[in-house]
């Protein structure tokens, strides 16, 4: 279903309207704000490594109530469990009766994975693991992911056989068509964002070269200068993918929207530099009563913030839609 300001679902959601003040109209201040001024206060975290079956391991921060219910979060591209949005996402359910689980994806919490390839947009098989997991011991789970790992989240509830203890996802400010968005994020007004993209990510494909110097030369990723031309040259090589294209191909989640089968929220932004029209998969809210799309005018990207207020109007909703959902539970 395509959502508006003042929709209310037979769940009791209710859409309530993005109104920033004067200067988050900009999209690129509404996007930057957050990093620079958002001051959330990290919540007690309860580290946990989880090792996979192919050698591997990934690490989740955990903050337990001893709730009967579990939100997995999901933080973007070179993020982690400290990244601001997610704390801010955690300090909104700091007082709601609902364990959290903070993902960490494989090489962002600090220390370098062990395996060839690390994480990427359409990799599903550690959340599908976190899912199956937190399942045998949560009556309900859900999961809320940022860009990266909205695309991620989504990809996995098109594809997946989701257990029965999982009833909802929401992701924000999702890069769904992973092709179009390149071409995005390359154009010269985002170059400051792929750039600090970029300064973390060659020093983990630097890093990765060393770590097996007899399969890659490090000295082919000292000069990437793309975020293209990183998926190109280490992105796809590394996960099995042909090239980039083949990778946006293969990861892209909007062609596995109209699958979705539990009640699944995703809030773009009209105005995020990020994403291109093929973000904005209108046809499959309108296809799919599963999925619910709303596309405010504002927010830059994983911004929607609000002046002198660490309450984000995203927080507010998304912790709504955990409500009226039933993925909180008393």
């Amino acid at each position: 279903m395509v959502l508006t300001p003042g929709t209310t679902l037979d769940n009791g959601f209710r859409i309530e309207a993005y109104s920033p003040a004067f200067l988050f109209v900009n999209r690129h201040f509404n996007t930057m704000y957050p990093y620079a001024m958002r001051n959330n206060p990290s919540p007690t975290y309860q580290r946990e490594r989880w090792e996979t079956k192919d050698g591997d391991f990934f690490d989740i921060d955990l903050v337990k109530k001893g709730a009967k219910s579990i939100v997995i979060l999901l933080h973007g591209l070179e993020g982690s469990s400290s990244s601001q949005y997610i704390l801010g996402m955690a300090n909104a359910l700091s007082s709601v009766p609902i364990d959290i689980c903070a993902v960490n994806h494989r090489s962002c919490s600090g220390e370098l994975n062990r395996t060839l390839g690390f994480y990427h947009s359409g990799y599903t098989q550690d959340l599908a693991f976190i899912v199956s997991e937190l399942s045998k011991k949560y009556e309900v789970v859900s999961a809320v992911g940022y860009s990266l790992g909205g695309n991620m989240l989504l990809k996995y509830l098109g594809t997946a056989d989701v257990p029965r203890e999982f009833k909802t996802g929401v992701a924000l400010s999702v890069p769904a068509h992973l092709s179009s968005s390149a071409v995005r994020l390359n154009h010269w007004t985002n170059r400051p964002y792929a750039v600090q993209f970029l300064k973390t990510l060659n020093k983990k494909a630097v890093a990765k070269a060393k770590q097996f110097p007899h399969i890659l030369d490090y000295k082919k990723f000292q000069k990437i200068s793309t975020l293209y031309e990183f998926d190109n040259k280490v992105t796809a090589p590394l996960h099995g993918f042909v090239d980039a294209e083949d990778y946006y191909a293969q990861s892209s989640s909007a062609q596995f929207l109209h699958n979705i089968k539990v009640p699944t929220l995703l809030i773009n932004a009209l105005d995020d530099s990020f994403l291109a029209p093929p973000c904005f998969p209108f046809e499959v809210a309108h296809s799919n009563p599963n999925f619910h799309f709303y596309a405010p005018k504002h927010g830059g990207h994983v911004g929607f913030a609000r002046l002198k207020s660490d309450a984000y109007w995203s927080d507010d909703m998304v912790v709504q839609w955990l409500m009226m959902t039933g993925a909180i539970t008393n």
